[in-house]
């Protein structure tokens, strides 16, 4: 039988839900978390207490997203876990499962078997159901896996590897980062085509788009040297859809400026960027495409 398990839930903060005062930078393995690109580590804050993680994506604009994350170990993955009262917060649910299982240390022995009972129950751990079985499952160097919208399983295949999926976990929080993000900015946009399509406002909203994508989006967030995290996130992206739904809502803005007036009338012209969009790029530590971010924020395209 696998060793051990736990189930990690990210959850959606509020507005009105402040970080407690006890939290302290957050580490994985005794280490600094160093996995993504300098500037967009810039824009988060990564904190940790008794509790669980306290996770800020994007805090200097408007988009800010905001996360809490537990961490459930089990002995039974059969275990009831009640979704209504994490902290005493009965409002919160979480927008992600991630199911954790360590195979026996002497593989040898009985690998399919394990493998087979593990897979069965980090299934039942995420979406209540045995519905992901091993052909599913993806083999990395390290472990064993399955990622989709309902529920995402990490089958190590050594004991004692839990930093890995601890890293797993960030790279799910910054994909529902982005994800809610987007579906803010496409409400934004569905409100604009529900009233009187202001081009002033649609304009506004385009730039808005413009700057995320400037200085917060990457296909790629995770550092280059850090391969197998790399390969980690594109399955993340992949399953989840991040780039493609990204690439949409930008292509829906641009339409809909072009359905409001002629393109020349979409551009924006450096006299109508607020300066506090243009104090925003400039803000961003660390930013080496400072001077592009600045370019798309003027005219209002998209490269």
């Amino acid at each position: 039988m696998p060793q051990s398990y736990c189930l990690a839930r990210i959850h959606l903060l509020s507005d009105g839900d402040a970080f407690p005062s006890d939290v302290s930078p957050l580490k994985i393995d005794e280490g600094d978390i160093r996995i993504f690109r300098d500037t967009l580590l810039a824009q988060m804050r990564l904190l940790k207490n008794a509790q669980g993680w306290w996770l800020e994506f994007f805090p200097q604009g408007r988009w800010v997203q905001r996360f809490f994350v537990d961490f459930v170990f089990l002995q039974n993955p059969s275990d009831k876990l009640a979704d209504t009262m994490v902290l005493g917060k009965k409002y919160w649910r979480p927008v992600a499962k991630l199911a954790y299982a360590e195979l026996s240390p002497d593989r040898a022995a009985a690998e399919a078997e394990d493998l087979a009972a593990a897979c069965t129950d980090t299934s039942r751990m995420t979406r209540n159901s045995a519905a992901v079985r091993v052909g599913d499952l993806y083999e990395a160097s390290t472990h064993y896996g399955y990622v989709n919208g309902r529920g995402t399983q990490y089958i190590s295949k050594l004991t004692g590897r839990l930093p890995l999926f601890e890293r797993h976990v960030l790279l799910h929080a910054l994909a529902h980062a982005y994800l809610l993000t987007q579906e803010k900015l496409s409400e934004a946009l569905a409100g604009q085509l529900a009233g009187e399509r202001s081009e002033a406002a649609l304009r506004t909203l385009y730039m808005d788009v413009a700057l995320f994508n400037a200085t917060s989006f990457f296909r790629q967030p995770v550092k280059r040297q850090n391969a197998p995290t790399c390969q980690a996130w594109s399955r993340i992206d992949q399953a989840l859809g991040i780039h493609e739904s990204h690439a949409e809502l930008f292509k829906q803005v641009e339409t809909a400026l072009n359905h409001t007036g002629d393109r020349g009338g979409c551009l924006v012209k450096v006299k109508q960027v607020p300066q506090s969009a243009l104090q925003v790029a400039d803000s961003i530590a660390l930013r080496p495409q400072r001077a592009e971010c600045r370019r798309w924020i003027r005219a209002g395209v998209g490269g």
